[in-house]
């Protein structure tokens, strides 16, 4: 999750929070003009990718949320949830930020204790993570999307893992400067549940968003 900075920093050659993986020393041999048009045209050409990717993400979750409705009707396996939770940077520096998320899963296969689920979920920074380095402060946030194949084992208690696909949009504001970025890549996690009622349960999960950012959250689910 990389933020450039281009010429500015590479003239001042200071510490700027490059990514969640630290910080990056850009000096005029690695950050030039010409290499800092370069990666205005490959960040270009990142966001016109991730675009795709968000409007096929967007069709997802308009089917799973459909598929909800009419599963409430018919009294099918569909359920829709909401999360609070930090998103925790392992990297130095990066005091985790406050994310809320929602949910919306469909059971695609079951045998007795056992399924298999779709599941889309959307979360966004409700509190921003502090960000300190070299003497001076700043702010951070995060917003993901994520689709998963979630395998559920259990009934009134149960336990899931799922396996899927991620993408981050990353905000710092460091030094009097803002920079953002893009990323995506492989997401997993696991969660425990107790459904408290025939349609309403709790869930504790943790999920890896990023490859250094977990999610870790507690949220409320209801079942059609």
């Amino acid at each position: 999750m990389c933020c450039f900075m281009g010429d500015r920093a590479a003239r001042k050659g200071a510490y700027y929070p490059g990514c969640l993986r630290g910080f990056n020393r850009f000096d005029g041999k690695r950050c030039g003009r010409g290499q800092s048009h370069g990666i205005r045209a490959t960040g270009a050409a990142i966001i016109a990718w991730m675009r795709g990717y968000s409007m096929q993400f967007i069709r997802v979750i308009a089917t799973l949320l459909l598929s909800g409705c009419i599963s409430a009707a018919r009294g099918e396996g569909a359920y829709l949830g909401a999360s609070l939770g930090i998103m925790d940077a392992d990297r130095s520096g990066f005091d985790p930020a406050t994310n809320a998320g929602v949910l919306a899963g469909y059971d695609l296969y079951t045998l007795e204790i056992f399924s298999v689920a779709l599941e889309g979920e959307l979360t966004g920074t409700v509190s921003d993570g502090d960000l300190k380095a070299a003497g001076s402060k700043g702010r951070w946030d995060i917003d993901t999307r994520a689709l998963y194949a979630a395998f559920r084992l259990g009934e009134r208690f149960y336990m899931k893992v799922r396996f899927g696909y991620a993408w981050t949009d990353v905000s710092t504001d460091f030094q009097g400067a803002s920079f953002k970025d893009s990323d995506s890549g492989v997401s997993w996690g696991g969660a425990f549940g107790w459904m408290i009622s025939e349609h309403w349960g709790v869930q504790l999960d943790g999920s890896l968003v990023d490859t250094d950012t977990s999610y870790w959250n507690a949220g409320i689910l209801y079942r059609f």
